[in-house]
């Protein structure tokens, strides 16, 4: 009777994806011929596993197992046919063996130094998102945030590189994003962030695990509301962290945070009219620490500046001559920095010598990139996170006997839709053509086309006559401005010109002022403005305010005070007295996501808005609140109700893939 051979355990154990089941498949992958890989398995150990049945059995291999061989011992490619790759061949004369022994010994060195060309490879698989990658020390471990196997939360997590499962270090209920190893090892600092609040915390925990202690209290501010990476980074002797903090009328800075006081001074200063600076990034050697600061315009150039081991400066930091870049780093060796540079979705990784002897140039040969890069210690491997916003419009019945339908949808962002004011179109903001415009669709979403590019997340504001758009822009060189264009097209006009911050345009309900936030008093107001130009700029609110949306009789403006989730204010549009509607009644992620009616305001509430959420409507005249619709997904930025107050449009936010992938062979 015919008995099966039991299956190898190695073989039933292979993770999805890691199995190799044939020679050819196993060549396909090292894209090396059968007959050299056969023969790496008997002269270079290249692991490959036979099923019972003797040396003619079938075999296998696991792509893992190949990739930590291939690290360390993959020989130069050989021409097929060569001699290197003969066997039992007649024994050459005498002389050919001279000859050969001679192109071997000036062969050999040649081919023996040669550099495996880089090799992208995944690092992580599992379901969800992983990113804000961070490596040891000694570049055998890499710490990241991930939203776990039921993808219900961001938390920290600690694996080797090459083998293993991953160790979850933290379980807060709050997202817990960018990990940072201390110079020793042994600790690794994090940031902590419910999404949607300006509330900050910054926190270490030990490296192997155990409890988490708190370090410091902090904010976003307004102008810096994106968490720009790195955001922090130890100082060489271990006792601080650098990091970013700002006050409502300073500009966004890096300080030094003592990890064991929780004491913070100012490192740096940005000069006026700077948004601030960000993204600490410390030398190899320790001396010096790398780090971007922005310009009015919001670009980013990176700066050098001379550290004492604590983080003290040893002198005023200096600019490198190079174009706006993101993610700073350092080479292995620390002569060279590296940033991520570009337009649109497509960034390049470029290499800045730091002697200024040579110029700045692209690594195109890496390919495309995406997000959170990392460096290890060494400089030969390179991590990031493949992760992608994708926002997508929904239409809403209001009188809740129909489900939600999608409306707007592309593989890229769309977002904050507003409907015409007679309800026939939508103009919204997408990177379709990769870079953020203002669009204009039919209400069905057909015949979509670009009108003018965007300059910030803001919602198109639609005149009250349909014939005008204002949005934020940027011309000049000049910050973020309002500018309005025609809703078919034509050429933009600058609104406002002050060399502040003006975001966040709305129209009063008689098409003669746009209402906007700006900074030009040293903190974020509303302020309005004659639509013609013909009038300055009058401040509305005193206390905090973010564009904002009049009542359909013309007489209040309603409001945020944060640029984060926050409370629904209300202020006559002349000024007077500013009131909020309740805590209750929110503006959900960003100031202006929500919506004005006869009625009240409808708008979006949610504990967790990257898994589900609520619309509901706030009612002027009960002052109560009832739930609409309860939506599962992640809420995104927008919403707008049609004229008639029967249909929302609102958008939701999904995260796609998110696996870690690692550069071997760096260079």
């Amino acid at each position: 009777m015919f008995v099966p051979k039991p299956i190898p355990p190695s073989r039933q154990n292979a993770a999805a994806g890691d199995l190799l089941e044939t020679w050819k498949e196993i060549a396909a992958y090292l894209n090396r011929d059968l007959r050299t890989v056969k023969r790496w398995e008997s002269t270079r150990g290249l692991p490959v596993h036979r099923l019972p049945g003797g040396p003619q059995a079938a075999v296998y291999a696991l792509k893992s197992e190949v990739d930590a061989w291939r690290r360390g011992a993959e020989p130069a490619a050989e021409a097929p046919g060569s001699p290197v790759g003969k066997r039992h061949r007649i024994p050459w004369a005498a002389a050919a063996a001279l000859l050969a022994a001679a192109a071997i010994v000036i062969v050999y060195p040649w081919r023996s130094t040669r550099k495996p060309a880089p090799r992208v490879t995944n690092l992580t698989t599992y379901r969800g998102v992983e990113w804000y990658p961070a490596f040891s020390p000694d570049g055998k471990q890499i710490a990241f945030s991930w939203n776990g196997e039921h993808e219900d939360n961001f938390d920290i997590y600690v694996k080797l590189v090459d083998v293993g499962n991953p160790i979850r270090l933290t379980t807060d209920s709050a997202m817990d994003l960018a990990p940072a190893w201390s110079p020793d090892g042994r600790y690794i600092a994090f940031f902590r962030w419910r999404l949607g609040e300006a509330k900050t915390e910054r926190l270490i925990v030990p490296a192997m695990g155990g409890p988490e202690r708190r370090v410091a209290e902090g904010s976003i501010r307004p102008s810096a509301t994106g968490l720009f990476f790195p955001i922090h980074a130890w100082t060489p002797d271990g006792t601080r962290l650098i990091g970013g903090g700002s006050t409502p009328t300073v500009a966004y800075r890096l300080g030094l945070l003592s990890t064991c006081t929780g004491e913070s001074r100012p490192l740096t200063e940005p000069p006026a009219g700077s948004p601030g600076d960000c993204c600490p990034a410390v030398s190899p050697s320790g001396r010096t620490l790398a780090f971007l600061r922005a310009s009015p315009a919001r670009s980013y150039k990176p700066f050098l500046l001379d550290i004492r081991p604590n983080g003290e400066p040893l002198g005023p930091p200096r600019p490198l001559e190079v174009p706006s870049c993101s993610n700073p780093m350092w080479s292995g060796n620390g002569s060279e920095l590296l940033c991520l540079a570009g337009d649109g979705g497509e960034q390049t990784l470029w290499r800045i010598p730091i002697s200024g002897a040579r110029s700045p140039e692209p690594l195109p040969s890496i390919g495309a990139l995406g997000r959170h890069l990392a460096i290890s210690p060494r400089g030969d491997r390179l991590v990031y996170s493949n992760f992608s916003w994708e926002g997508d419009i929904w239409q809403l019945s209001l009188s809740g006997h129909e489900p939600a339908t999608r409306q707007i949808a592309s593989t890229a962002d769309d977002l904050q839709p507003r409907f015409s004011p007679d309800g026939k179109r939508i103009a919204f903001l997408s990177n379709r053509t990769g870079h953020l415009a203002i669009w204009v669709a039919d209400r069905n979403g057909a015949n979509a086309s670009e009108l003018a590019a965007a300059a910030a997340q803001d919602a198109p504001a639609w005149s009250p006559d349909g014939q005008h758009i204002a949005y934020t822009c940027r011309i000049g060189g000049n910050a973020e401005d309002v500018c309005l264009i025609g809703s078919s097209g034509g050429t933009p006009r600058r609104l406002t010109t002050e060399t502040a911050r003006d975001i966040l345009p709305g129209w009063s309900r008689d098409g003669r002022w746009v209402y906007f936030a700006s900074d030009r008093s040293g903190a974020f107001q509303t302020w309005k403005m004659a639509a013609d130009g013909s009038a300055p700029a009058v401040q509305v609110t005193r206390n905090g305010g973010f564009g904002g949306i009049e009542s359909t009789d013309g007489r209040f403006l309603y409001y945020a005070r944060t640029i984060l989730s926050g409370p629904i204010w209300r202020v006559p549009v002349q000024g007077g007295e500013e009131v909020p509607l309740g805590d209750e009644v929110r503006s959900l992620r960003l100031p202006q996501n929500f919506a004005v009616d006869e009625d009240g305001i409808v708008f979006a509430a949610s504990d967790n808005p990257m898994q589900s959420f609520e619309i509901r409507r706030y009612s002027l005249l009960t002052r109560n609140t009832k739930v609409i619709a309860r939506i599962k997904g992640g809420f995104g930025n927008g919403i707008s109700l049609s004229p008639d107050g029967q249909t929302l449009l609102y958008t939701t936010a999904e995260m796609h893939s998110g696996d870690l992938m690692m550069v071997e062979n760096f260079r």
